[in-house]
């Protein structure tokens, strides 16, 4: 049986292509910093290797119990031992990639303002939706940006699937999208491109857990 992502509030998409030996201390740090999800990006420099790359990020990452997701690759997937698979298009189901790499994984899509979307992947049993863009951002911008309103009417609809909100987001900015829905934020440079990756990802990760217990406490109230 696979685990729910519902607790998992800090969603950090790794570019790859600066290469292992800078980008993996980086990652490592962040995990310390409380990251709970890794997504690696399907992002590679001619002739990286990125089924190695992969192990070594599961590596740092399983011992903390934090799930490793690639991008788009489900020859990835299946040469590796990461958790799950991210697409930003859809190319197979849920169903079909667990049936095809014959293990219980994980599967996300990113969805844009379109509601159907999210309707497809909480009835083909993805485990999450991220939406992308919520704020105008240089990483995410083949993103469309994103209404509030949007998140908040896929978080009524469907109550019981894990929502990710990305691009743009700061510690500033995230309880907005958390109070309009979302589980947790997906995050790229504002943690890896800062000087103190550990310390940024702390940062963030304070911001959601304050914001989902503030949550918490007004719908306990209603």
């Amino acid at each position: 049986m696979r685990e729910t992502m519902k607790h998992r509030s800090l969603y950090l998409v790794v570019d790859p292509r600066p290469g292992a030996a800078r980008v993996l201390p980086k990652v490592d740090a962040a995990l310390a910093g409380g990251v709970d999800v890794i997504q690696v990006w399907n992002h590679w420099a001619d002739g990286q290797d990125a089924i190695e790359f992969i192990g070594r990020t599961v590596a740092l990452a399983r011992p903390r119990g934090v799930p490793v997701l690639v991008h788009d690759r489900l020859d990835l997937l299946r040469k590796t031992e990461a958790d799950g698979i991210h697409y930003d298009v859809p190319f197979l189901a849920p169903n079909e990639v667990r049936e095809i790499v014959g293990r219980a994984v994980l599967y996300g899509v990113t969805v844009g303002n379109e509601l159907e979307r999210v309707h497809w992947a909480a009835s083909e049993g993805a485990d999450y939706v991220s939406f992308c863009s919520m704020f105008p951002s240089r990483s995410a911008d083949a993103c469309e940006l994103v209404e509030l309103s949007t998140l908040t009417t896929a978080r009524e609809r469907y109550p019981a699937l894990t929502i990710y909100a990305s691009g743009g987001i700061t510690p500033e900015n995230a309880p907005q999208v958390l109070a309009a829905g979302a589980d947790g934020i997906a995050v790229i440079s504002g943690i890896l491109a800062s000087a103190d990756p550990e310390a940024a990802a702390r940062r963030y990760a304070d911001a959601t857990r304050a914001a989902r217990s503030t949550r918490h406490v007004a719908r306990f109230m209603t």
